[in-house]
């Protein structure tokens, strides 16, 4: 960067000082990761979803001013890169309080959106929730008519199979009936003769 820009300035002690902040940010990102998928997790219009958005964004404003240290950030420049210029070393405080707790007060507040959100996706949820609901009701409906279609079909089948085992009794109880009608007609006719 340093034959790029032409200057005799080194910019590798900028680039650590700002390295550190990036390893500071990614350290302070990663509950809020973690929050995020909480909220992710939940519909908009679930109760569960307005705690984690409350403390996410409460988290957010006091890591913006955790990162730049209550809005001071900080730049020490020294050794080689500045003599050719006449100076040692230099220190250098970026004063930016009011830009970070004016972002943390934004940050802060959009925690209260969370019940905004809330109430509109209210009625969405509770609508899906619903058709979720009737969803399983039909599918344990039809699993419950074809479990019954299921019996009746046995309970017909075990008819079928117990009449077809009464059938043989049923014809020789009707042959044993036809006999005994024969021999009371044959004895009445002659009883009549006589």
């Amino acid at each position: 960067l340093t034959e790029a820009t032409g200057s005799g300035i080194d910019f590798g002690p900028i680039l650590m000082e700002f390295g550190g902040y990036l390893d500071r940010y990614i350290m302070y990102s990663i509950p809020l990761l973690f929050l995020a998928g909480l909220i992710g997790y939940y519909p908009p219009g679930n109760y569960a979803r307005i705690p984690f958005k409350f403390i996410s964004s409460a988290y957010l404003a006091i890591m913006l001013l955790l990162f730049t240290d209550g809005g001071h950030l900080y730049v020490s420049l020294g050794g080689d890169s500045l003599a050719s210029l006449g100076i040692t070393s230099m220190d250098m405080t970026l004063d930016i309080v009011a830009i970070i707790y004016l972002l943390s007060f934004i940050a802060f507040i959009k925690g209260f959106l969370a019940f905004t959100e809330f109430t509109d996706n209210r009625k969405q949820y509770l609508e899906d929730l619903a058709e979720k609901f009737n969803r399983k009701e039909e599918k344990r409906a039809a699993k419950d008519s074809e479990e019954t279609e299921a019996a009746e079909a046995e309970a017909v089948e075990a008819e079928k199979a117990e009449a077809e085992t009464a059938e043989p009794e049923t014809a020789e109880a009707d042959t044993e009936e036809a006999e005994t009608e024969e021999t009371e007609s044959v004895e009445t006719e002659t009883t009549e003769t006589e």
